[in-house]
């Protein structure tokens, strides 16, 4: 009986042990822990006097033990302002901390953040530098954190969600990347075509300033030519 009070004892003793790991993701993507993440897909409304720009990575925060003491901030570093929701109201501004949020043990609670900016018809779309960082306020050393990078390949980049493919605007042109051969049309957001040609590798297609609608191996952006 002694013998089974000590295994019994052991096995607590280890639970208690247990250190709380915080796990951020990206999709299905697992990030490591102070690393910099670059995400460059977002949605262009065309709304006449502005343009509205909304980057949503799709992040969440998952956690190996139960905790409903866990701070999440979220510090925009190249001053726009984001917004976060982390399963309960959405706060706003330059930096945004949501503090007592509870997540079951193997659960990705979304984070539900975004960048929504209304921009002039010309104006740049920017690059959005944000540090996030989760902590279980129990535990000082559960700390975690990583630097996400949206749109940091430069204004107006758009990388569309399949391998080796990409569309840039460039001045007067939008410029192409894919592997092998695959269809590339061009219209504007009124369906006139202005583009049409089975293309391979990397190339350009002159066009007129103005706002189109890009698709490339079946993925469809909007994209801004100046």
């Amino acid at each position: 009986m002694k013998k089974l009070y000590t295994i019994l004892l052991a096995a607590l003793c280890s639970a208690g042990a247990a250190a709380t790991e915080l796990t951020f993701w990206i999709g299905n993507q697992k990030i490591t822990p102070g690393t910099t993440v670059a995400f460059d897909e977002m949605t262009v409304n065309d709304l006449g006097t502005y343009k509205e720009v909304t980057m949503d990575p799709g992040l969440s925060l998952s956690t190996n033990i139960f905790s409903s003491d866990i701070t999440i901030t979220a510090t925009c570093q190249s001053g726009q302002t984001i917004r976060m929701c982390a399963g309960g109201s959405c706060k706003g501004g330059e930096s945004v901390t949501k503090d007592n949020v509870t997540i079951a043990t193997g659960q990705k609670l979304p984070l539900e953040f975004e960048y929504v900016g209304e921009l002039d018809p010309e104006e740049a779309i920017p690059t959005v530098t944000t540090l996030f960082e989760a902590e279980d306020t129990t535990e000082p050393g559960s700390k975690t954190s990583f630097i996400l990078v949206m749109n940091g390949k430069g204004a107006s980049l758009s990388v569309l969600p399949a391998p080796a493919t990409a569309i840039t605007p460039a001045e007067g042109t939008i410029a192409y990347s894919v592997e092998g051969n695959a269809e590339l049309t061009v219209t504007t957001p009124g369906g006139t075509p202005m583009y049409s040609a089975t293309v391979s590798g990397t190339g350009t297609v002159p066009l007129p300033a103005g706002l189109y609608i890009a698709t490339l191996a079946g993925h469809s952006i909007k994209i801004l030519v100046k």
